[in-house]
């Protein structure tokens, strides 16, 4: 399953679905930036890396565990990066209120020229998470939201399955 998740991946980089580029970043800020080894994948949107430190990814918001699509959320981020090494990314704020760091991650790619991929929309793109934005980690709100437009409009994960599923509680209302 998990050459499934990163053929996903592949194919979202070659159709140029994945539209992350440097310019993005403003180029006279230097990110905080370093290589951390997933250890636990908590749910879609929390994982732990060395020493038991909790990360949230920042800008996006998956279902959490009564709701439509947490399941399926938590195995797509397991199969692509639990285990792996990451790069972590800081944007502005350092922790949330649960004391989790806030961070966005990146899958760091083994072409050479090639962009480390951005875990944050690629659950967004898949349709396994929303846009979550709270100032002032605001750097990729943009791309975020053309990828859950993308994922909207193609029904992918919760804009498919979770509304099918409500449709069906209506109907037996």
């Amino acid at each position: 399953m998990k050459n499934l998740v990163l053929g996903i991946v592949f194919v979202f980089l070659l159709t140029g679905v994945t539209s992350y580029t440097v310019t993005e970043q403003k180029d006279a800020e230097v990110f905080e930036s370093s290589i951390h080894q997933v250890q636990y994948v908590v749910d879609g949107d929390t994982i732990e890396i060395e020493n038991a430190v909790r990360l949230r990814l920042i800008g996006i918001d998956t279902p959490e565990r009564d709701e439509c699509g947490f399941t399926e959320a938590r195995t797509f981020l397991r199969q692509m990066i639990d285990g792996q090494s990451v790069r972590i990314e800081k944007d502005i704020s350092e922790t949330d209120s649960y004391d989790r760091l806030l961070r966005y991650v990146y899958l760091p790619s083994d072409q050479p020229q090639a962009q480390d991929v951005l875990v944050n929309e690629v659950l967004v793109r898949a349709g396994h998470a929303r846009t979550m934005t709270i100032a002032p980690d605001t750097r990729y709100r943009q791309l975020f939201a053309a990828a859950q437009k993308e994922a909207k409009r193609a029904g992918r994960g919760i804009w498919g399955n979770c509304n099918k599923e409500k449709e069906k509680q209506r109907a037996t209302l």
